[in-house]
């Protein structure tokens, strides 16, 4: 496979831990808003479910980050903003705060990697000629041949 297709298929299974976890975490709302205690247990399972599709890997990078002694950083600081919100009972909250970062991460991963392209992409157009513009008039040369501060014809 492709460095592309494997990108693009850990882009996919990543969409799609994050619609899960946004599906479990509005199933489990409404179980809170209309029916409190007869569904607890499923409530708090989803609320589990829903921030571990999108948690774990976060954890995951805090607990690295520790062991490297790198205490204070995002995935600390989110791991245990989140923890402590289910710790306290506030589970939609620690959900949508975990959520909402990971859907930040994505596009922000998303942004980069588009832009990587696009760079790539010009890089692959670099032109083998150029024309430099003179006093005697224009003629093709090599981009190597150019000075800095030499004026060229873009076209």
């Amino acid at each position: 496979m492709s460095e592309d297709h494997c990108h693009s298929e850990e882009s996919k299974h990543y969409k799609l831990k994050l619609c899960w976890s946004f599906f479990f975490l509005i199933v489990a709302i409404f179980l809170e808003k209309f029916f409190s205690e007869k569904y607890k247990i499923l409530q708090v399972l989803l609320f589990v479910s829903a921030y571990l599709s999108v948690g774990y890997p976060v954890i995951k990078e805090a607990w690295h980050k520790l062991l490297q002694k790198d205490f204070f950083n995002e995935f600390s600081l989110m791991s245990i903003a989140t923890i402590g919100a289910f710790i306290i009972g506030e589970y939609a909250e620690g959900v949508a705060v975990m959520l909402f970062y990971s859907l930040g991460e994505y596009f922000q991963d998303s942004a980069v990697g588009k832009a990587t392209q696009s760079i790539e992409s010009l890089i692959k157009t670099q032109s083998n000629e150029v024309t430099l513009v003179q006093k005697e008039g224009s003629k093709q040369v090599d981009p190597k041949n150019v000075e800095v501060g030499s004026l060229i014809s873009v076209k």
